[in-house]
């Protein structure tokens, strides 16, 4: 099925996206949206995250039975949501169905709102994004929905609409909270002078700091006021999140052709071209700092699926528009560079649903493959071992 859909959008890439053709464009794209849904909504025990949601949510009262105690794991909202569903439908794919609408219909919203080539927008989030949104980060990808859907709201200085959906995002996930500064942080000009420093001086602390204390001493020193956070935070030095803070020549330079080369490559290009992408700059610049900053210090790490949809649309108009003029013979080289780009930009991720996971003998690709559907209500043995050992 994962095969079939990447050639699908790959024929409507190729169709609609640098043929230019506009017949059943928008039909398509729609279509896509709703297979995606059902896909995700119809979904059977897929995700390591979403088993234990699903356990909370058969544990949980209905809405008008709920006490303080059924606030204790999860954010006030999310609560509220699942209960109101368990009260109504007491289904938990009718919870999936309505995560998977309003999360993937928001996601090609902004792709068709912020690009002019949604199919290979829709690529990349499909092979980036869709199953962590969907299938694990459940409460974060409600958070960034809600992050995209405020972005008019920044960009026209609307702050107090602004603050409303952030206090809404901050009550499905508490990790919200960090984009609090984020209309001072918009107000600073960017260039790629700035970024050059920004990227040199981040990596120097990084290292000052690795030299001073270990990775452990730091996460104490960062979440001692928090005991959730600081539990939380340990449990990811100790999983496959750490991988972040082994360092080689390889990793170093796989950061540097899958971060900041689009980051400055994508900017640079569409500054060139007079893109009305452009506005969205101060959110890739901060994504390209967040990204420095995941490299070294696992706590960041979250932070890169909130902004992914900044350097999707980057790296969607760049290549797009650069394939365009490749076929009217005018930029062959700028054509080659992105889809360079592009493929060192999967590499990393597509390799790493190859590895071992935590446990050291189930492959990261067995959280969603094979994918059953409630259809056949068939059970992956070693998804079901590993969740198991997860909990």
């Amino acid at each position: 099925m994962i095969l079939f859909l990447i050639t699908v959008l790959l024929g409507f890439i190729f169709f609609y996206d640098i043929l230019r053709y506009n017949k059943h464009k928008t039909v398509c794209y729609n279509l896509l949206l709703i297979i995606l849904i059902l896909i995700s909504g119809l979904r059977y025990r897929i995700g390591i995250d979403s088993l234990s949601y699903e356990m909370f949510f058969n544990s949980l009262p209905a809405l008008y039975n709920l006490n303080f105690d059924n606030f204790v794991s999860y954010e006030p909202l999310f609560v509220i949501f699942l209960a109101s569903v368990k009260t109504i439908f007491n289904s938990w794919v009718v919870v999936q169905l309505i995560h998977a609408a309003f999360i993937n219909t928001v996601a090609f919203y902004f792709i068709k709102k912020w690009t002019n080539f949604w199919f290979i927008g829709a690529l990349i989030y499909f092979v980036w994004l869709f199953y962590v949104n969907n299938c694990e980060e459940m409460r974060q990808s409600i958070s960034g929905a809600i992050l995209l859907l405020s972005i008019d709201s920044l960009l026209k200085r609307r702050l107090i609409l602004y603050y409303v959906l952030f206090s809404i995002a901050c009550l499905f996930h508490r990790s919200f909270i960090f984009f609090f500064f984020l209309p001072m942080v918009m107000t600073v000009k960017t260039n790629h002078l700035l970024s050059y420093a920004i990227f040199s001086i981040l990596f120097l602390i990084g290292e000052i700091l690795r030299e001073k204390f270990t990775m452990m001493n730091s996460i104490d020193h960062l979440a001692y006021f928090n005991e959730t956070l600081n539990t939380k935070l340990i449990n990811y030095s100790n999983s496959r999140y750490s991988e972040k803070v082994i360092l080689s020549f390889s990793n170093y330079l796989n950061f540097i052709l899958s971060q900041v080369a689009i980051y400055l490559f994508t900017s640079h290009y569409l500054r060139k071209h007079k893109a009305s992408q452009i506005k969205l700059e101060p959110f890739l610049f901060i994504y390209f700092i967040v990204a420095i900053l995941s490299f070294r210090f696992i706590m960041f790490y979250r932070y890169i699926h909130y902004l992914a949809f900044f350097p999707i649309i980057y790296l969607s108009e760049a290549l797009g528009y650069s394939g365009i003029l490749h076929l009217r013979k005018k930029s062959l080289k700028e054509f080659l560079i992105f889809i360079c780009l592009l493929i060192f930009f999967f590499i990393p991720r597509i390799n790493s649903f190859f590895r071992y996971d935590d446990d050291g003998r189930t492959k990261r690709y067995s959280r969603f493959y094979p994918y059953y559907s409630v259809l056949s209500n068939r059970k992956d043995i070693d998804r079901e071992r590993f969740y198991m050992y997860m909990n």
